[in-house]
């Protein structure tokens, strides 16, 4: 048995490319995650801004809403806190962020290749309703958001609504910057 050196050539180019399709695949893994944490940040913040809001509204007590977020973790005393606390406040903030991240992750894998508007802003409303159903149909009441038990039917729809257009803003700034 023989090694040519064509062969050795051939093996080492098989390797290389092996390699290199791997990086590739690696990268844009890195840039869909790197996406989904841009859109799902932004997604959780212009949420959470009007949670804060309503809760605000209606119990004159901001972060209401988002402690109740904090449920997953303390069920019994969740709903109850109306003041900022770093126990229910921060906790609850960082499990709905960590819930649009996730949301944002399915977001931007499914809106690769859409390069107008429409379909952009659409595909970003059929997520945020879909995270509605899961979050309110699907799951044990234990792991819902919590919101709805401080704020009105009309102010859920509100905040999912700013939730899908706050996955589509990203996209919408950087086509907007680009075209000026």
């Amino acid at each position: 048995m023989s090694i040519t050196l064509k062969s050795l050539r051939q093996r080492f180019a098989d390797q290389t490319g092996a390699a290199a399709d791997e990086h590739t695949q690696r990268r844009t893994v890195k840039q869909l995650f790197v996406r989904a944490l841009c859109s799902g940040s932004c997604a959780s913040v212009v949420s959470s801004v009007l949670v804060s809001w309503f809760s605000y509204r209606r119990s004159h007590a901001a972060a209401a809403g988002t402690n109740a977020t904090s449920q997953w973790i303390w069920p019994r005393q969740a709903h109850r806190r109306t003041g900022w606390s770093i126990r229910h406040t921060v906790t609850g903030y960082l499990i709905h962020h960590a819930s649009s991240v996730f949301w944002a992750t399915g977001y931007e894998t499914l809106r690769r290749g859409r390069c107008s508007p429409q379909p952009v802003v659409t595909l970003a409303a059929a997520i945020a309703v879909t995270a509605y159903l899961v979050d309110y149909k699907v799951v044990p009441s234990r792991m819902t958001p919590g919101f709805e038990r401080r704020l009105q039917p009309a102010d859920m729809f509100c905040i999912y609504a700013a939730f899908g257009m706050g996955l589509a803003l990203p996209w919408l700034l950087t086509r907007a910057a680009a075209r000026a």
